[in-house]
């Protein structure tokens, strides 16, 4: 099973500071948004025991969006 979280916008310092660099430092104009999502592969648990620990262990409820899939189809560059 895999796991992707991605920090809630208001809360996401690391991709601002990141976006931030990217369009001052490197000059990348063209830059329209910069996320940071951190994926898991998670072995020997359940459904039903992720559902249970996934914000407990992986993520923090209120600040973080879970997705057990990401689209990355279309105009994007990312990073692995």
């Amino acid at each position: 099973m895999r796991l992707y979280v991605e920090r809630k916008p208001q809360y996401n310092t690391k991709a601002a500071k990141l976006e931030r660099e990217a369009k001052g430092y490197l000059e990348v104009d063209t830059l329209e948004k910069v996320r940071s999502i951190t994926g898991f592969e998670i072995l020997g648990l359940t459904k039903e025991q992720l559902e249970q620990v996934k914000y407990r262990v992986f993520a923090q409820e209120g600040m973080d969006d879970i997705y057990e899939t990401i689209n990355l189809d279309g105009n994007y560059n990312y990073i692995t």
